[in-house]
């Protein structure tokens, strides 16, 4: 009973965390036109836990729509 208690108690807690970590995680939308330079960056970003690719576009013109779509809270612009 108390093994069941513990691992009980023990969800909740990671579920705690993961709440906290959605909340704090960056939401990031990237719009670069060349899409080795897109794939490239947005896969040495992805390595990272606090952030999440919501986004990948070429076309500068669709950031605004892309924003509202995604509900991005970061944007890596044309880096080169």
């Amino acid at each position: 009973m108390r093994k069941q208690a513990a691992c009980t108690r023990r969800k909740k807690q990671l579920c705690r965390y993961l709440a906290v970590l959605r909340i704090f995680m960056i939401k990031l939308l990237i719009c670069e036109d060349q899409k080795i330079l897109l794939d490239g960056i947005a896969s040495a970003v992805s390595a990272y836990d606090e952030i999440e690719v919501v986004g990948k576009i070429t076309d500068a013109s669709k950031i605004t729509e892309n924003i509202q779509k995604t509900g991005a809270s970061a944007l890596l612009t044309d880096v080169c």
